[in-house]
């Protein structure tokens, strides 16, 4: 934190909550800011790693886009810079899903003309009136490899002619087979918050036979249904916490709200 940059506010007291925070390790300080400045004790282990890829377009680009759609802060840092020396993204409007994305674009001095509203998610940006009628038009979708084809199906569906912008891909870190073992051993880490399905099924992957279980019985903190599901599926004990979205404050929101109700039952 600079000198000049004033401590977050903290909505509530977590009064030393341990939490597991899985976000890449370029990208959790924020939230880990916001944890400690609501008295919590945040335990960064990174599920996922972002490596930059020389940007590959898929198919070609045509000489005007109408959209190009960012699906994260990741998709902009690895993408943006390179699209901007394309001539047909000037005359391009500007998408982008989640809070963070559209702060980065705001950082870097591209402004988001549609962003998805709560809970940030592709369907919640499909919802939009300005993406419903397409036909015809160039939707460039700048992403990371793999992952979800809702967005990408929903527009050509709708006539929409989409491009594609792959800029990075996501790894898992390696890690020593007993990492996280060790970290649940230690007392009083409460619970494990995670931004992604692909970050949940690497977390169980990272915990390995040492730690599957005991990772199970914890309570995890999710941010959208979506994961909330998935989470079920794989055999979470407990009902996940549900922030309404990933970003940070919304996570930070729900494990206030989960404080809460366990220092005040009903």
């Amino acid at each position: 934190m600079s000198r000049t940059e004033a401590p977050p506010e903290a909505p509530c007291a977590l009064r030393g909550l341990r939490v597991l925070v899985t976000r890449p390790a370029a990208q959790a300080e924020p939230f880990c800011r916001l944890l400690r400045a609501a008295g919590a004790r945040p335990v960064p282990f990174p599920v996922l790693a972002i490596e930059p890829l020389p940007p590959a377009v898929t198919p070609p680009l045509p000489a005007r886009l109408d959209w190009v759609i960012f699906v994260s802060a990741n998709a902009v840092r690895h993408g943006l810079p390179w699209l901007r020396r394309q001539a047909a993204f000037p005359t391009a409007r500007v998408a982008a899903i989640g809070r963070q994305t559209a702060a980065r674009l705001d950082e870097a001095g591209q402004p988001a003309h549609l962003v998805a509203p709560p809970p940030h998610t592709s369907e919640a940006l499909l919802a939009q009136p300005a993406l419903t009628e397409v036909t015809g038009r160039s939707v460039l979708i700048a992403r990371g490899e793999g992952g979800r084809t809702l967005l990408a199906d929903t527009l050509a569906a709708r006539g929409a002619r989409v491009h594609h912008l792959i800029a990075y891909r996501r790894t898992r870190p390696a890690v020593a087979p007993d990492a996280l073992a060790r970290l649940l051993a230690e007392p009083g880490l409460d619970v494990a918050a995670v931004t992604s399905v692909e970050a949940l099924h690497n977390l169980l992957a990272m915990a390995g036979k040492l730690a599957r279980a005991e990772l199970l019985a914890r309570p995890l903190l999710v941010g959208s249904a979506r994961m909330a599901e998935a989470a079920r599926r794989l055999g979470f004990h407990h009902p996940p916490l549900q922030a309404a979205s990933p970003a940070d404050h919304a996570m930070l929101d729900a494990l206030c709200q989960w404080i809460q109700e366990q220092e005040n039952p009903s």
